[in-house]
């Protein structure tokens, strides 16, 4: 599955993504807007993605995510960061 973000600044980057996306696998994409894909892969049209992926897996895997050990990596150009 293959979320867009809404805070991609840039749409070009975001079509890249969900092309090589799909190219490894993906079977699904949660997108705020159609776009025209030349694939099967199913399209899931929501008014914000960040908003339906939360809900989304606090219906399906609340009970999974309360056992697990968290840890949160993020990077922007080429650097990155992790909480210890």
């Amino acid at each position: 599955m293959y979320f867009e973000s809404n805070s991609t600044s840039s749409k070009e980057i975001f079509y890249d993504y969900v092309e090589k996306a799909i190219e490894n696998g993906a079977t699904k994409i949660v997108i705020e807007k159609n776009i025209d894909l030349n694939s099967n892969v199913e399209k899931i049209i929501v008014n914000d993605t960040n908003e339906w992926l939360t809900n989304h897996i606090v219906t399906n895997y609340s009970k999974t995510i309360n056992k697990m050990n968290i840890i949160g990596i993020t990077g922007t150009k080429a650097f990155s960061a992790n909480a210890p």
